[in-house]
């Protein structure tokens, strides 16, 4: 019940978040908008293309999504055209396999340019006991972690958020998909959108597998909306925590300032149609996906 509770104020906090505009859009800009002593110009541009990288990857997840619900409302409807025959297979459900693996793949490589800025950014203040660990490290999730400590040590992490464990079994189910010829089953129900990921050795890694009774069904199917409403409030949470340690580092002029706000206040698109109807937006998607949650 607890971790239920926690689950729901992280989705909560992304939520709030979202509502300001679209994600990593106010957080990326600051950056890019500041400057940081004693860095390079390899160091701006590493973290440039980091910063441009997380905004469009996260572009695509939302296109996906707005995939997702499309194909799976016409499935649900029993309007939804196949371009092919097949006795074998379902062209829907397979389809919706498709995109849900493209979410994983997306969603890990987010937080590979999370890293990739922490490497820039946090050595240069870290003492010297911690910078001697950090450079004898040589796998990315030990050196993940150090990072990620001296971050938490010096920012408000009220969510206990910055650590490697939660995002882990992404992690797996993605190497899996990419490099052990996983693949991501959608079952035909029509009543609700689940999947699993089914692995080649699949007795061999059950015990491996985490169930989470927030988005797991009682026989460990994982519910789609459940599952990825709290893994991307927790990407959102996470990555918006990072770069508040990351921003209170920089310096801004007062002419970055004005140029910075003037970016963000354009906010998200704000389409009416011709008959007064609001036009949905690309972040709208997850954003009806978390308040059916949390019902604001």
């Amino acid at each position: 019940m607890q971790q239920s509770h926690e689950n729901l104020d992280i989705i909560e906090q992304a939520y709030s978040i979202l509502e300001k505009g679209y994600a990593f859009q106010e957080c990326t800009f600051t950056v890019q908008m500041s400057h940081f002593p004693n860095f390079t110009e390899e160091n701006y541009t590493k973290i440039d293309k980091a910063l441009k990288a997380i905004r469009q990857d996260f572009a695509k997840i939302l296109v996906i999504m707005n995939s997702i619900e499309r194909t799976y409302l016409s499935y649900q409807k029993d309007e939804y055209k196949p371009s092919y025959f097949s006795v074998k297979s379902d062209q829907a459900t397979n389809e919706l396999g498709c995109f849900i693996e493209y979410l994983f793949a997306k969603y890990r490589v987010i937080l590979e340019y999370v890293q990739q800025i922490l490497e820039i950014v946090v050595p240069p203040y870290l003492n010297e006991e911690d910078e001697k660990s950090y450079l004898d490290l040589k796998k990315w999730h030990k050196k993940y972690k150090l990072l990620l400590k001296h971050v938490a040590d010096n920012t408000d992490d009220k969510n206990q958020i910055l650590n490697i464990d939660w995002f882990q079994q992404i992690r797996k189910d993605r190497d899996f998909i990419l490099h052990d010829g996983a693949t991501c089953l959608v079952f035909r129900a029509k009543d609700e959108l689940t999947f699993d990921i089914m692995i080649v050795n699949a007795l061999d890694d059950e015990d491996d597998k985490i169930f989470d009774d927030f988005f797991n069904t009682e026989n460990g199917l994982i519910r789609y909306n459940h599952f990825w409403a709290l893994h991307i409030s927790k990407l959102i949470v996470f990555t918006e925590t990072v770069f508040e340690f990351i921003i209170s580092k920089t310096q801004r002029s007062e002419e970055e300032d004005i140029v910075m706000n003037n970016i963000l206040s354009q906010g998200r698109n704000e389409l009416i149609g011709s008959d007064n109807e609001k036009i949905n937006d690309v972040q709208d998607v997850l954003m009806n996906m978390l308040n059916s949650f949390i019902g604001k």
